[in-house]
Protein backbone atom coordinates (compact mmCIF):
# COMPACT_ATOMS: atom_id res chain seq x y z
CA UNK A 1 0.00 0.00 0.00
CA UNK A 2 0.87 3.35 -0.66
CA UNK A 3 1.63 5.99 1.79
CA UNK A 4 1.33 9.61 0.98
CA UNK A 5 2.79 12.68 3.61
CA UNK A 6 2.43 16.02 3.58
CA UNK A 7 5.97 17.89 4.03
CA UNK A 8 6.02 21.21 5.61
CA UNK A 9 8.40 23.50 3.78
CA UNK A 10 7.36 26.62 5.59
CA UNK A 11 10.80 26.40 7.99
CA UNK A 12 13.28 26.44 5.39
CA UNK A 13 14.21 29.89 5.75
CA UNK A 14 16.33 28.74 8.69
CA UNK A 15 19.90 27.33 8.00
CA UNK A 16 21.04 25.24 10.64
CA UNK A 17 24.03 25.74 12.37
CA UNK A 18 26.27 27.58 10.12
CA UNK A 19 24.47 30.12 8.40
CA UNK A 20 26.19 33.24 7.15
CA UNK A 21 26.66 35.47 8.68
CA UNK A 22 26.30 34.05 12.41
CA UNK A 23 23.15 34.48 14.30
CA UNK A 24 25.06 36.32 17.16
CA UNK A 25 28.43 38.05 18.26
CA UNK A 26 28.76 35.44 20.94
CA UNK A 27 28.69 32.26 18.44
CA UNK A 28 30.97 33.39 16.49
CA UNK A 29 33.30 34.59 19.08
CA UNK A 30 33.21 31.27 20.67
CA UNK A 31 34.28 29.33 17.63
CA UNK A 32 37.65 31.69 17.26
CA UNK A 33 38.22 31.09 20.63
CA UNK A 34 38.26 26.99 20.36
CA UNK A 35 40.23 27.29 17.59
CA UNK A 36 42.89 28.81 19.28
CA UNK A 37 42.77 26.07 21.68
CA UNK A 38 46.01 23.82 21.83
CA UNK A 39 44.57 20.08 20.83
CA UNK A 40 42.62 22.21 17.65
CA UNK A 41 45.81 23.94 16.71
CA UNK A 42 48.25 20.70 16.76
CA UNK A 43 45.90 18.80 14.58
CA UNK A 44 45.50 21.81 11.96
CA UNK A 45 49.21 22.30 12.01
CA UNK A 46 49.82 18.52 11.89
CA UNK A 47 47.32 18.25 8.93
CA UNK A 48 48.18 21.85 6.84
CA UNK A 49 50.79 19.91 4.77
CA UNK A 50 47.81 17.59 3.13
CA UNK A 51 45.87 20.72 2.73
CA UNK A 52 47.77 22.28 1.37
CA UNK A 53 49.35 19.82 -1.33
CA UNK A 54 45.81 18.47 -2.38
CA UNK A 55 44.77 22.69 -2.74
CA UNK A 56 47.48 22.90 -5.17
CA UNK A 57 47.04 19.41 -7.39
CA UNK A 58 43.32 20.95 -7.34
CA UNK A 59 43.86 24.08 -8.42
CA UNK A 60 46.83 22.41 -11.00
CA UNK A 61 44.72 20.92 -12.48
CA UNK A 62 41.71 22.81 -13.60
CA UNK A 63 39.26 21.76 -11.08
CA UNK A 64 38.54 24.84 -8.90
CA UNK A 65 36.19 27.34 -10.30
CA UNK A 66 37.39 31.27 -10.08
CA UNK A 67 36.79 32.55 -6.90
CA UNK A 68 36.43 28.96 -5.33
CA UNK A 69 38.81 30.64 -2.28
CA UNK A 70 36.28 32.97 -1.20
CA UNK A 71 33.75 30.72 0.08
CA UNK A 72 33.14 30.23 3.68
CA UNK A 73 31.85 26.62 4.76
CA UNK A 74 30.51 27.49 7.97
CA UNK A 75 31.59 26.31 11.68
CA UNK A 76 35.31 27.50 12.20
CA UNK A 77 35.78 28.61 8.83
CA UNK A 78 36.05 32.21 8.49
CA UNK A 79 37.81 33.53 11.26
CA UNK A 80 41.22 35.36 11.55
CA UNK A 81 43.39 32.98 10.20
CA UNK A 82 41.37 31.75 6.92
CA UNK A 83 41.20 35.44 6.55
CA UNK A 84 44.89 36.06 6.64
CA UNK A 85 45.72 33.40 4.36
CA UNK A 86 43.21 34.70 1.40
CA UNK A 87 45.27 37.81 1.78
CA UNK A 88 48.01 36.58 1.82
CA UNK A 89 47.06 34.77 -1.35
CA UNK A 90 45.69 38.43 -3.01
CA UNK A 91 49.02 40.16 -2.41
CA UNK A 92 50.24 38.39 -5.77
CA UNK A 93 54.00 37.53 -3.75
CA UNK A 94 54.28 34.54 -5.61
CA UNK A 95 54.41 32.76 -2.55
CA UNK A 96 51.42 30.44 -2.85
CA UNK A 97 52.35 27.49 -1.36
CA UNK A 98 50.78 28.06 2.13
CA UNK A 99 47.40 28.51 0.76
CA UNK A 100 44.77 26.41 1.19
CA UNK A 101 40.81 25.59 0.77
CA UNK A 102 38.89 25.23 3.71
CA UNK A 103 38.40 21.47 5.12
CA UNK A 104 35.35 21.30 4.27
CA UNK A 105 35.71 22.64 0.75
CA UNK A 106 38.24 19.90 0.48
CA UNK A 107 36.12 17.55 1.96
CA UNK A 108 33.11 18.00 -0.63
CA UNK A 109 35.46 18.34 -3.72
CA UNK A 110 37.63 15.55 -3.35
CA UNK A 111 34.60 12.78 -2.25
CA UNK A 112 32.40 14.28 -5.15
CA UNK A 113 35.44 13.57 -7.40
CA UNK A 114 36.21 10.39 -5.42
CA UNK A 115 32.56 8.75 -6.34
CA UNK A 116 32.67 9.91 -10.11
CA UNK A 117 36.31 7.95 -10.38
CA UNK A 118 37.90 11.65 -11.61
CA UNK A 119 40.11 11.88 -7.86
CA UNK A 120 43.87 13.07 -9.45
CA UNK A 121 45.96 10.49 -9.47
CA UNK A 122 48.09 12.35 -7.25
CA UNK A 123 45.19 12.11 -4.72
CA UNK A 124 45.44 8.58 -3.01
CA UNK A 125 41.92 7.13 -1.57
CA UNK A 126 43.95 7.51 2.03
CA UNK A 127 44.65 11.22 1.23
CA UNK A 128 40.86 11.40 0.49
CA UNK A 129 39.26 9.95 3.65
CA UNK A 130 41.97 11.80 5.88
CA UNK A 131 40.72 14.59 4.30
CA UNK A 132 37.13 13.67 5.15
CA UNK A 133 38.19 12.59 8.52
CA UNK A 134 39.38 15.54 9.86
CA UNK A 135 36.83 17.67 8.20
CA UNK A 136 34.47 15.62 10.49
CA UNK A 137 36.51 16.00 13.51
CA UNK A 138 36.95 19.79 13.10
CA UNK A 139 33.03 20.14 13.59
CA UNK A 140 32.73 17.58 16.04
CA UNK A 141 35.05 19.44 18.13
CA UNK A 142 33.93 22.92 18.06
CA UNK A 143 30.43 21.67 18.23
CA UNK A 144 31.48 18.99 21.02
CA UNK A 145 31.45 22.89 23.22
CA UNK A 146 28.06 22.87 25.14
CA UNK A 147 27.65 26.28 24.71
CA UNK A 148 28.52 26.17 20.75
CA UNK A 149 26.22 23.71 20.62
CA UNK A 150 23.53 24.97 22.16
CA UNK A 151 23.93 28.83 20.23
CA UNK A 152 24.25 26.63 17.19
CA UNK A 153 21.15 23.81 17.69
CA UNK A 154 19.51 24.83 20.16
CA UNK A 155 16.34 25.93 18.13
CA UNK A 156 16.40 22.75 16.03
CA UNK A 157 16.46 20.28 19.43
CA UNK A 158 13.55 22.08 20.97
CA UNK A 159 11.61 21.70 18.10
CA UNK A 160 12.04 18.12 17.83
CA UNK A 161 12.08 18.34 21.90
CA UNK A 162 8.55 19.84 21.58
CA UNK A 163 6.77 17.76 18.78
CA UNK A 164 8.03 14.49 20.61
CA UNK A 165 5.96 15.72 24.37
CA UNK A 166 3.32 17.32 21.68
CA UNK A 167 3.15 13.55 20.72
CA UNK A 168 3.02 12.22 24.03
CA UNK A 169 0.30 15.11 24.72
CA UNK A 170 -2.45 13.71 21.77
CA UNK A 171 -1.71 17.23 20.82
CA UNK A 172 0.84 16.00 17.20
CA UNK A 173 -1.08 13.33 15.15
CA UNK A 174 1.67 12.82 12.82
CA UNK A 175 3.35 9.47 13.29
CA UNK A 176 6.05 10.66 11.05
CA UNK A 177 7.75 13.82 11.13
CA UNK A 178 10.50 15.02 8.49
CA UNK A 179 12.90 17.70 8.91
CA UNK A 180 15.11 18.47 5.62
CA UNK A 181 18.67 18.78 6.76
CA UNK A 182 22.24 19.15 5.95
CA UNK A 183 25.04 16.97 6.66
CA UNK A 184 26.47 19.45 8.73
CA UNK A 185 23.04 19.23 10.37
CA UNK A 186 23.62 15.68 11.45
CA UNK A 187 26.86 16.64 13.08
CA UNK A 188 25.42 19.44 14.63
CA UNK A 189 22.39 17.48 16.44
CA UNK A 190 24.95 14.29 17.50
CA UNK A 191 26.84 17.26 19.40
CA UNK A 192 23.71 18.64 20.82
CA UNK A 193 22.23 15.51 21.45
CA UNK A 194 25.55 14.12 23.28
CA UNK A 195 25.59 10.94 20.87
CA UNK A 196 28.03 8.55 20.17
CA UNK A 197 30.21 10.37 17.55
CA UNK A 198 31.47 8.71 14.02
CA UNK A 199 34.77 9.01 12.52
CA UNK A 200 33.72 10.09 8.80
CA UNK A 201 31.57 13.01 7.84
CA UNK A 202 28.08 11.36 7.47
CA UNK A 203 27.96 10.41 3.30
CA UNK A 204 25.27 11.61 0.65
CA UNK A 205 21.54 10.89 1.80
CA UNK A 206 22.78 10.31 5.51
CA UNK A 207 19.91 10.77 7.82
CA UNK A 208 19.48 10.48 11.63
CA UNK A 209 16.34 8.43 12.75
CA UNK A 210 14.86 9.57 16.02
CA UNK A 211 12.19 7.18 17.58
CA UNK A 212 9.39 7.84 20.41
CA UNK A 213 8.96 4.94 22.26
CA UNK A 214 6.66 4.47 25.15
CA UNK A 215 6.40 2.37 28.40
CA UNK A 216 3.89 1.49 31.12
CA UNK A 217 4.39 0.42 33.86
CA UNK A 218 3.02 0.02 37.17
CA UNK A 219 3.62 1.22 40.79
CA UNK A 220 2.07 2.25 44.36
CA UNK A 221 -0.05 4.56 42.73
CA UNK A 222 -1.27 2.64 39.76
CA UNK A 223 -0.33 2.36 35.97
CA UNK A 224 1.81 5.10 34.37
CA UNK A 225 3.77 5.92 31.13
CA UNK A 226 7.34 6.69 30.10
CA UNK A 227 8.77 7.86 27.20
CA UNK A 228 12.15 7.36 25.92
CA UNK A 229 13.74 8.94 22.28
CA UNK A 230 16.40 6.17 20.69
CA UNK A 231 18.77 7.61 17.73
CA UNK A 232 20.27 6.03 15.11
CA UNK A 233 22.65 7.29 11.89
CA UNK A 234 21.47 5.87 8.96
CA UNK A 235 20.35 2.79 10.98
CA UNK A 236 23.39 2.48 13.24
CA UNK A 237 22.68 3.07 16.82
CA UNK A 238 23.93 5.92 18.13
CA UNK A 239 24.31 5.69 22.35
CA UNK A 240 23.38 9.00 23.92
CA UNK A 241 25.40 10.32 27.13
CA UNK A 242 22.60 12.91 27.72
CA UNK A 243 23.00 13.62 31.67
CA UNK A 244 25.13 11.55 32.10
CA UNK A 245 28.45 12.68 31.18
CA UNK A 246 30.37 13.11 34.66
CA UNK A 247 29.28 9.05 35.35
CA UNK A 248 30.45 7.77 31.88
CA UNK A 249 27.44 6.13 30.66
CA UNK A 250 26.16 5.55 27.50
CA UNK A 251 22.26 5.01 27.00
CA UNK A 252 20.49 3.53 24.31
CA UNK A 253 17.04 5.15 25.42
CA UNK A 254 17.18 8.69 27.14
CA UNK A 255 14.41 9.91 28.86
CA UNK A 256 12.12 12.21 27.06
CA UNK A 257 11.60 14.47 30.07
CA UNK A 258 15.48 14.56 30.65
CA UNK A 259 15.60 16.51 27.10
CA UNK A 260 12.84 19.20 28.26
CA UNK A 261 15.53 21.47 30.30
CA UNK A 262 16.12 22.09 26.30
CA UNK A 263 12.85 23.74 26.12
CA UNK A 264 13.73 25.71 29.30
CA UNK A 265 17.12 27.10 28.83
Amino acid sequence: ERLTFDVDVSRTDIMIPDPQPRRSIEQATLEEKLTKEAEFMEKEKLMKPLAIRVTKILRSQGLLALGAENLNFGVGEDGKERTSSLKFRSNNTGEQSNYQLSWSQLSEITKCLRVRSLLPSSISVTDQENISKHAAWRWFYLLGNSRLHHLAMGEMVKLIVSNSQRQVSGVESNKLIIYSAHDSTLIGLICALHLEKPSLWPEYGSYLKIELFEQSFEDASGYDKQYFLRFSLNDKLLKSMWGSEFAGLQREFVPLNELKDFLDR
